[in-house]
């Protein structure tokens, strides 16, 4: 095995075990609500979904947070050729960031307070950073990424997701009666990143229709 297949290689593994973190995680959300189902007892299912409402809520917000981590994951890592220390140790700051959510997720299904939801919300803020600056790195080092997408890749989606959690965590903490009201600036940052998409797809048909 020569040294381009042993890269080759690592960075499947890298992004294998990446996948199953998350999946482990996603796993782990609904574990809480496997032993409330567990201790149903006399309790009608009805009765059963109400006394946990609260975390049905929060399982469901938490595996759409997972899911479109992984989705942002898998579009940024679709064209990555190759890796270096720094972006296995962002990865691995991410992957621990997406572990730990089924924690907050707990405390913030038991309705456990201002201090719970500014965790919670911390926690997501924590991983958008670095997914951040795993983009930052790309962009960055064009040769980590294949020929097509070099030139490709931009911050903008990722700055503006950021600065939305950031104000979001800041809102939370500052404001403890908005809560996790505050996550509902990811709407207008991913309308944003929507927005500067489709401006660049539009630019590139423009571009390609002068070329020909």
């Amino acid at each position: 095995m020569d040294a381009q297949q042993g890269r080759e290689r690592g960075l499947g593994r890298l992004i294998s075990f990446s996948d199953a973190i998350v999946a482990i995680a996603a796993t782990l959300l609904v574990l809480p609500l496997a032993d409330a189902a567990a201790d149903i007892g006399n309790r009608t299912v009805s009765e059963l979904l109400s006394d946990n409402r609260q975390a049905l809520i929060a399982f469901a917000l938490s595996f759409v947070v997972i899911l479109r981590f992984w989705m942002v994951h898998h579009s940024m890592y679709e064209h990555v050729v190759d890796y270096t220390h720094g972006l296995i140790l962002v990865n691995s700051v991410w992957l621990f960031c997406i572990v730990f959510i089924p924690f907050p997720t707990e405390l913030i299904g038991k309705d456990a307070g201002a201090l719970a939801d500014g965790l919670y919300i911390g926690t997501i803020l924590a991983a958008t950073v670095g997914g951040s600056i795993g983009q930052w790195i790309l962009v960055r080092t064009p040769t980590l990424v294949s020929e097509p997408a070099r030139g490709t890749l931009t911050l903008v989606p990722a700055i503006t997701t950021t600065v939305a959690m950031v104000l979001a965590f800041v809102i939370a903490i500052v404001f403890p009666v908005i809560g996790l009201w505050a996550l509902l600036l990811l709407f207008p940052a991913g309308w944003v990143e929507l927005f500067y998409r489709s401006q660049r797809r539009r630019g590139a048909q423009s571009s390609n229709a002068a070329r020909t």
